[in-house]
């Protein structure tokens, strides 16, 4: 998250992660960063770590994705970054209404996103590396139970947040704007929504190339380590799913080089358009999902404007941009 939650108190903070993984805290500091947690940097007299805290109410299936990514660094795929145990030998923690994770501090911290300025050219960024840690995941054998079988969670959310938005009578200059933005959209985004949820339903009936997914593999979540190798972290998405889950962060980076060097590291020549398609739909939902319902869920203005903000570029929904990019993935897909 962008902001710190009011709700903590820094020095209790400080000792409550003293006691539990008996560090000598020296210093704790926000970061703002991630969009779906609260990071700081843990320093101590002689190592720095990374603090994540997830509300326990969006989380109760968090042990399960902790324990998978184990599993997976355990079975030799290294650029997996897994917790740090506290005393009891627990990989995560509970602070009040929230879940603790600490992890290494990788780097600097800075993702290959964070990289990226407007003078960055592409040849820059080691994509040549993001594929070759995407594609040695998609070729592990570590089989686990959670499966993406191309369901669409988001659309009772964005129904729920819909009717809420509508019904508000009141709610500040920020809500009011969603009002406006909403109602100048609402037949897309529903019909948007429906149409995502009967294209997972038909492309689940083939699930017979599924592989192990990270789920969201894009760029911010690639952070490369003091030892040369770059690791992928924010696993809380894993799961055994089609490739395209994970591929279709990458279709507007140098999206040929990427492909060639997938299927000549894992021997797979194919990718289906229709999953690529779903999973561009699929993404617009979650950001409308998540963005309006941080909009409803605080009264505070710049977390309301950030959200906005974050909203806007996907009202209306970009349907010309995805065909683009369909039409541009034809020559590769099937």
């Amino acid at each position: 998250m962008k902001f710190r939650p009011k709700d903590l108190d820094h020095e209790d903070l400080t000792l409550f992660i003293s006691l539990i993984y008996g560090l000598s805290v020296v210093n704790i500091e926000f970061l703002p960063k991630g969009e779906d947690s609260w990071c700081y940097k843990v320093v101590t007299a002689t190592e720095s770590f990374l603090l994540q805290l997830r509300r326990i109410a969006e989380d109760t299936a968090l042990c399960k994705f902790v324990e998978h990514v184990r599993m997976l660094h355990d079975s030799g795929f290294k650029s997996a970054v897994v917790p740090v145990e506290t005393l009891d030998g627990c990989p995560l923690a509970q602070y009040g209404s929230y879940c603790v994770l600490l992890y290494p501090f990788i780097g600097n911290g800075n993702s290959l996103y964070d990289k990226m300025q407007p003078s960055t050219l592409l040849e820059e960024i080691p994509l040549d590396k993001v594929v070759e840690i995407i594609a040695e995941l998609h070729s592990t054998k570590l089989l686990i139970p959670t499966r993406d079988i191309f369901e669409n969670p988001f659309e009772s959310r964005i129904g729920n947040n819909l009717r809420a938005i509508n019904s508000s009578s009141e709610g500040g200059r920020i809500r009011s704007m969603l009002q406006e933005l909403i109602r100048e959209n609402i037949d897309d985004i529903l019909d948007t929504a429906r149409y995502t949820s009967l294209l997972g339903r038909i492309l689940a009936k083939d699930q017979d190339d599924f592989v192990l997914t990270h789920g969201d593999p894009n760029l911010a979540n690639f952070i490369p380590g003091d030892d040369d190798r770059i690791y992928l972290v924010d696993w809380s998405s894993i799961s055994m799913g089609a490739p395209e889950r994970d591929l279709s962060s990458y279709i507007d980076l140098d999206w040929p080089m990427f492909w060639n060097v997938y299927k000549s590291l894992t021997g797979r020549n194919r990718c289906l358009l229709q999953r690529f398609k779903f999973y561009s739909y699929l993404w617009i939902l979650q950001e409308i999902a998540d963005y309006t319902s941080r909009i409803l869920g605080t009264d505070e203005i710049l977390e309301q404007e950030y959200a906005l903000d974050e909203l806007r570029p996907y009202l209306p929904i970009p349907h010309d941009q995805i065909n683009a990019r369909l039409d541009f993935l034809a020559r590769y897909a099937v």
